[in-house]
């Protein structure tokens, strides 16, 4: 007993010592933050600001704004452009008279006289459209391909090098504060699409944006400082915004791939834009077979040690379908929605594995197991927003409505063969159908007003209900019958209410943006075997902090802080033991809770393009897997526990480099530090790795048709908690041609050039030692053509964005 009251010191002392340190970088960062803001305001001039909207009341962007002399109407003093919310913005204007000019393509032009010996806050200004003859006319845009936005980077895909990537996996590894499909080091990211949510699984994220052509998108924004809005459990976004061409537009693609054998995939998209009517869908289709073989030991108390061997073959089908409209019913009122279907089908699933089994102690064995299975996963979701102007500066009232449906059926049989000395002793058949259905229900509703001085205050409340249902059975067949094993079959359910209140409040004084936000969640959980005879529930304050500091014209500083609330996956919470192999089973813990995570991060940009981020979570009531074995059964049992406390430091560096004018390249290092404790199962044991990435891509733009992208990417050795994982090397290679007045576009790439990928896995915990080499033909040849259409008249964001290049070469001259 002595023991363990010492072993709870102890931790109280280590999360005593987190939270004094959280503390006292608290006060340092609030002594940098009134710092800043007092360099930032003690200047001197006046500020001039204001909005511009159009005759409908919709903000005007990017619209150049100019102050010019009263004496010299050709002699530009200042200039801006106006935000989001067709806000701009000038400082430090010293008093006198001048003239304000306001140009876009598109929009009548527009000037005032000012006189300034105070603070100018000029009232709402409307410009009328101009019609523009485009036929015939040829607009190239130097649109920035990376920006950054409030909540984290934008990335401007159509009319940058950026559409020339061939998925949405490949422009996003150019997100600084991306790494695969992690942001800032988080899996716990959602997807959306014009804003509208994406209710899909991380597992099947990588599907969903593949389907999604590049040369369809307008741009990508990928958030990593989630404000109050977002659910206690995510982290961050990838929000696509797909492109708005009048008239009919779209792309076709297709491609055939070579690995072990031939696969191909057929991506079409179709858009529709008039007047008030935005109309979109896309479809991809895919369809490949792979083969891979992995070698695994495990040794249990130094004395039986299994030695084991797979081969496994598949072939995998996949499908996406995506439909959305947008429809203004009004200046004021407007109404979308979205579906999507996703299908990840595995067939001919099929691993043979021979298990070898030493053992000092008894004789030596050998399992032969054939495994024969099908998998089956459906995903349907839908989202429905109605979306309501206040008045004409941006206030808005918003309503959504999510339905998602997932169904998941997995029928498998292992046939077993058992050998003892040479000889057989032993077959066995069984066969695991299992069936699982969840459908996720949400409704929001937020409220946002926003003042003329940028200031805006969100309120907004959340209900969300998850329904799962889980039939697991196991059959033993002996003499031909198949006879159901009760010990191993169950039916479990699942019911998860979150109810969620929020509301966020952002600050604009001058260049500074702060906003600061608080989220309250109630989640109730219902759960059993036959019948919902379980519960649990958890209250949690979510508070999120984030500052926005312009340091100067091309340098910013961020600094974000929250509290986050990781649920376990309701699979997590079925005790139902589930044999994985003839040595190997795993089950749930009906007992788990939450993972509370306090985070802090700041970021820094130079120049606009160089970037660095540090992030460091803390994590109390840790969830980690524990393992342990059944001698009586012969097999390892993994669960899953909360205990001790983890600490994870992030570090990601983007740099891009520009060789040559026509040699780009962009390079990001990842690093990573976590340690963390388990007091209540491995007693006085701290665990603790470092590790890191580097990749590197290139490209050369030969010509204004031709381009050749060549990528580098190569992981360390990593720990995660007790596991170790061997490092990884990847290269990638591929050539564009366009061609026919860009209607056409002709790939060929490589993916893993030299087949170095593979997944090496090891652990050692509670006398179990187990080590895993998995290895699959990783390198593929791909041959991509991509045939784009648009018949109408183009109505895009390139006519604007060019006009303001013309108009900053007009300053800088």
């Amino acid at each position: 007993m002595a023991r363990k009251t010492g072993i709870f010191h102890h931790q109280n002392v280590l999360m005593l010592q987190n939270r004094i340190f959280l503390c006292i970088m608290t006060r340092i960062l609030l002594i940098i933050i009134i710092s800043q803001c007092t360099l930032l305001y003690c200047q001197d001039g006046f500020s001039v600001e204001g909005l511009v909207f159009d005759k409908n009341q919709n903000p005007i962007q990017f619209l150049a704004v100019k102050i010019l002399s009263a004496q010299d109407n050709s002699k530009i003093l200042l200039y801006t452009f106006t935000d989001d919310s067709g806000r701009f913005y000038f400082e430090n204007v010293d008093e006198g008279k001048y003239v304000l000019q306001f140009v876009l393509m598109g929009f009548e032009f527009y000037q005032v006289q000012i006189e300034l010996y105070k603070n100018l806050q000029l009232e709402t200004i409307f410009l009328n459209e101009q019609n523009i003859d485009l036929e015939e006319v040829v607009l190239i845009a130097n649109k920035k391909a990376i920006e950054l936005s409030d909540r984290g980077i934008l990335l401007n895909v159509k009319g940058t090098p950026l559409e020339n990537q061939r998925n949405v996996s490949g422009i996003l590894k150019y997100a600084p504060n991306m790494n695969g499909l992690e942001i800032m080091g988080s899996s716990n990211i959602k997807l959306s699409i014009n804003g509208k949510d994406v209710k899909i699984d991380a597992e099947h994220i990588g599907i969903f944006l593949n389907s999604i052509n590049p040369n369809t998108i307008k741009s990508i924004e990928v958030i990593d400082r989630a404000d109050a809005s977002f659910e206690g459990n995510v982290s961050g976004q990838i929000n696509i915004v797909m492109e708005s061409e009048e008239g009919f537009s779209g792309s076709v693609s297709n491609t055939l791939s070579r690995n072990n054998r031939y696969g191909f995939n057929y991506n079409p998209s179709v858009f529709y834009l008039r007047k008030n009517l935005r109309l979109y869908s896309f479809y991809y289709q895919s369809s490949h077979t792979s083969r891979f073989r992995d070698q695994e030991i495990q040794i249990i108390d130094d004395n039986i040690i299994y030695n084991n061997s797979r081969n496994t073959s598949l072939k995998r089908q996949e499908k996406v379908l995506g439909f959305g409209a947008d429809f203004t019913l009004d200046s004021l009122n407007n109404i979308s929605f979205i579906y999507n279907f996703t299908s990840d089908n595995d067939r001919e699933h099929k691993t043979i594995s021979k298990q070898d089994i030493q053992s000092s102690i008894i004789s030596d064995s050998l399992i032969i197991n054939n495994r024969e299975l099908e998998h089956f996963y459906d995903i349907h979701t839908f989202s429905l927003q109605y979306r309501k102007k206040l008045d004409t500066i941006g206030s808005y009232l918003n309503l959504s409505a999510d339905f998602a449906s997932n169904n998941y059926r997995n029928p498998l049989v292992d046939k077993n063969a058992f050998f003892s000395d040479g000889e057989l002793k032993e077959t066995t058949i069984t066969s695991q159908p299992d069936d699982t259905n969840s459908d996720i229900y949400s409704l929001q509703i937020m409220w946002s007003k926003k003042n003329t001085n940028g200031n805006a205050l969100s309120i907004g409340s959340k209900y969300s209900f998850n329904r799962n249902n889980n039939h697991f059975r196991f059959f033993d067949q002996i003499g031909g019958i198949s006879i159901l094993n009760e010990n191993f079959s169950n039916d479990f359910y699942f019911n998860e209410n979150i109810y969620a209140l929020f509301t966020d409040y952002l600050i604009k004084l001058k260049k500074l943006s702060l906003s600061l936000g608080s989220r309250l969640e109630y989640n109730l959980n219902r759960f059993g075997e036959n019948r919902l005879n379980n519960s649990n529930q958890n209250f949690k304050w979510l508070p999120t902090f984030n500052l926005n500091l312009p340091i100067s014209e091309n340098n910013n500083f961020t600094l974000y802080a929250s509290k986050k609330n990781y649920r376990p996956s309701y699979y997590s919470y079925n005790p139902t033991l589930v044999r994985t192999s003839p040595t190997q089973a795993s089950s749930g813990n009906p007992d788990l809770s939450p993972v509370d995570v306090y985070r802090i991060q700041f970021g820094y940009t130079y120049k606009r393009k160089y970037s660095a981020s540090l992030r460091y979570d803390y994590l109390e009531n840790n969830l980690i897997p524990t393992f342990q074995f059944i001698h009586k059964e012969g097999f390892t049992l993994s669960t899953l526990e909360n205990t001790g406390y983890r600490n994870n430091l992030y570090f990601m560096l983007s740099t891009p480099v520009k060789f040559f004018k026509w040699w780009e390249s962009t390079n990001k290092l990842n690093l990573n530090y976590t340690n963390f404790s388990t007091p209540q199962i491995v007693s006085k044991q701290d665990f603790e790795a470092t590790f890191g990435s580097v990749d590197s891509y290139h490209t050369f733009n030969l010509s204004d048709a031709v381009s050749i992208d060549f990528n580098l990417s190569y992981a360390t050795p990593r720990k995660s908690m007790y596991k170790r994982y061997g490092d990884n090397f990847s290269s990638d290679a591929s050539i564009s041609y366009t061609f026919l007045k860009e209607y056409f576009n002709f790939n060929i790439w490589i993916s893993d050039i030299f087949n170095t990928q593979r997944d090496l896995t090891e652990y050692q915990f509670n006398e179990i030692f187990r080590r895993t080499n998995t290895k699959a033909n990783s390198r593929t040849i791909f041959i991509n053509f991509i045939y784009s259409f648009n018949f109408g008249k183009m109505v895009n964001d390139e006519i604007k964005d060019s006009n303001i290049e013309d108009e900053k070469r007009r300053v800088r001259h």
